[in-house]
């Protein structure tokens, strides 16, 4: 019939639109895809070359730094050591002492000047047989040179104050220092030594410095704390474990 032949037509004619239609969508799709395509192409391309030259300047500087330094090193060779001979070389041994500080030793007497001229506690804590008594008596001499009234108290095992009495002798001999030791009758007469001042030069005398034990000290506190300390030195200083000990309340 014609309605039928009408509506095959239509049909025909609506597939045939829907196929153009896919076909340009289809088309324009892959234009869009291949101009974005293209895009990224260009970005990367743009990309690469802002990388590429940022890389450049920073290589170049980087290789102008190692040229410097490379240059500075030429000029001034070992310059770590080159100051630390020169820190080593303005650290002058002191005149009352009587021999010559090792660098390490010059190192460790600079820093116990540092402390002391600052008002602070410290601790030599180097390990045995490096000479911490010469530089504590080097230091000693260094505060006596200075003018820096005594007295000074020097606490200590008993069994190194043979040693300190020979060292004082060998390195410092015209410090006075009074061992404070002994039975009572030894301890008064050492008491008239302590309160007394010593000639160093003409024109300056001191009080001196005063060893004496662990055990003294505690026995005697009370004439210790009698007396207004220039410098308070202990040896072996593990022995003071905590506010609480013994040697600490006295």
């Amino acid at each position: 019939s014609k309605f039928y032949a009408s509506y095959i037509g239509n049909k025909i004619s609506n597939h045939f639109d829907e196929e153009t239609d896919n076909k340009t969508i289809e088309e324009e799709n892959k234009e869009n895809y291949n101009n974005e395509n293209i895009s990224l192409q260009q970005k990367r391309k743009k990309k690469d070359k802002i990388e590429n030259h940022i890389s450049k300047n920073v290589q170049e500087k980087i290789q102008s730094e190692k040229n410097k330094i490379n240059l500075h090193d030429e000029e001034v060779p070992n310059d770590s050591e080159t100051q630390a001979e020169q820190i080593d070389n303005d650290i002058e041994t002191p005149k009352y002492f009587n021999g010559e500080l090792r660098e390490y030793q010059k190192q460790g007497f600079q820093w116990l000047k540092v402390l002391y001229e600052n008002g602070i506690n410290g601790m030599l804590a180097d390990e045995m047989g490096l000479g911490k008594t010469i530089q504590i008596i080097a230091l000693l001499c260094h505060l006596i040179e200075k003018r820096q009234n005594g007295p000074y108290l020097l606490v200590v095992p008993l069994s190194t104050v043979p040693n300190w009495l020979i060292e004082f002798e060998r390195f410092a001999p015209k410090l006075p220092v009074v061992l404070f030791h002994g039975a009572i009758k030894e301890r008064q007469a050492a008491r008239k030594k302590i309160n007394q001042k010593y000639t160093i030069t003409l024109s300056y005398s001191t009080l001196p410095i005063v060893l004496t034990t662990y055990e003294v000290a505690m026995t005697e506190h009370s004439f210790l704390k009698s007396l207004k300390w220039r410098y308070i030195i202990v040896d072996e200083g593990h022995k003071i474990k905590n506010y609480q000990c013994q040697l600490i309340k006295c």
